[in-house]
C-alpha cells in the first residue's frame, strides 16, 4: 500500500530536492559538461547536498531521483561503492531508465566489478539501444573482461551511431594498441 503525504510533507521535500539539485548542479557531470573541480568547498557543498537527499528520502523513501542524485554525488566524491549502492537502489524502484543502467554501470566499472557492469550496461542498451555511449561502455567492459574482439565490435558499432565521438574514437585507440601488442591491458578505471 502506497503511503498518502500532506501537502506539508510533499512541500519539504520538494525544498530539499531543489536546494539540493542547486548544489549538485554545480559539481556532477550531465549532458557532456566535465566536473567541476571539487576542492575543500565543493566538498564540504556535496556533503550539505547529501544530507538534504537524506532528509528528502526520509520524506519519501522509494524516490528513485533522490537515490539516482546521491549516486551521482557520491560519484563525483569518487566514492564508488557508495555511488553503486544508491545507483542499485534507484533501478531498483525504476528499473526501465537506461540512464540509472549506465550510471550503475560506470560506478560498478570504477569498483572493478566488471561482471554486474556488463549486467547494467546490457539493459542499458536494451533499453536505449540507439545510444552510442552505451555502446562505448559495453566495449570498455568487455576490454576489462578480456574479450577483445567484442569489444572491438561494440566500437565498432558505437562509431557507426556516432562517428566523430572522441571518447570512442580514443578508445578504440586504446584497444588496437593492445591488441598489437604496444600497450597493456588496463586492469582498472584509473589505468585507462
Amino acid at each position: 500500500m502506497k503511503k498518502e503525504y500532506v501537502r506539508t510533507e510533499v512541500d519539504l521535500h520538494n525544498a530539499l530536492i531543489k536546494k539540493g539539485w542547486s548544489i549538485l548542479n554545480d559539481y556532477v557531470l550531465l549532458s557532456g559538461r566535465d566536473y567541476k573541480k571539487v576542492g575543500f568547498f565543493g566538498k564540504r557543498h556535496l556533503k550539505k547536498a547529501i544530507k538534504l537527499y537524506h532528509a528528502a528520502l526520509n520524506i519519501v523513501p522509494d524516490n528513485y531521483s533522490s537515490k539516482w542524485a546521491l549516486g551521482k554525488i557520491y560519484q563525483v566524491l569518487g566514492n564508488h561503492n557508495s555511488s553503486l549502492k544508491w545507483f542499485e537502489e534507484a533501478w531498483i524502484l525504476e528499473n526501465k531508465n537506461a540512464d540509472i543502467c549506465r550510471e550503475a554501470s560506470l560506478a560498478a566499472m570504477n569498483c572493478g566489478d566488471f561482471l554486474k557492469a556488463l549486467k547494467f550496461c546490457d539493459k542499458a542498451i536494451e533499453l536505449q539501444p540507439d545510444d552510442a555511449g552505451l555502446y562505448c561502455n559495453k566495449a570498455l567492459v568487455m576490454m576489462f573482461l578480456n574479450k577483445d574482439a567484442e569489444a572491438i565490435e561494440a566500437v565498432a558499432y558505437s562509431l557507426k551511431l556516432r562517428p566523430n565521438d572522441q571518447i570512442t574514437l580514443n578508445l578504440r585507440k586504446i584497444l588496437y594498441s593492445m591488441v598489437d601488442g604496444n600497450r597493456t591491458r588496463p586492469k582498472s578505471m584509473k589505468e585507462i
